[in-house]
């Protein structure tokens, strides 16, 4: 069980990079999806689903962090540039879900 969730992550983090509006990547996954059985399709979307989750959790890390080359944003401007990108960069129904869980307040 261990072992699989490693690889789930793995891939995970692998998706990580693709961006929401560039569906293409090279190893031609998303054009192989209409062909796929159902039980390969469902892990697939999970995949896509969890890197954005990880991508906006990232990405809000990223900026409320302090970085040898810049201070960190405050939660307020962190939370606006998620805002900002919705529908760009993320997925805007988990930029929205990520805000309105509370989690950047605490």
């Amino acid at each position: 069980m261990v072992e699989s969730l490693k690889g789930f992550f793995k891939e995970v983090i692998r998706k990580r990079e693709v961006r929401l509006l560039n569906l293409e990547e090279p190893s031609g996954l998303y054009r192989s999806l209409i062909c796929a059985p159902l039980m390969i399709r469902n892990k697939v979307f999970a995949l896509i689903f969890h890197s954005r989750i990880l991508g906006v959790a990232d990405s809000f890390d990223a900026m409320t962090t302090d970085r040898p080359y810049r201070k960190a944003l405050k939660t307020d401007e962190a939370t606006g540039e998620l805002q900002r990108n919705r529908n760009i960069q993320f997925d805007k129904n988990i930029v929205d879900a990520f805000i309105e869980s509370g989690v950047v307040n605490s």
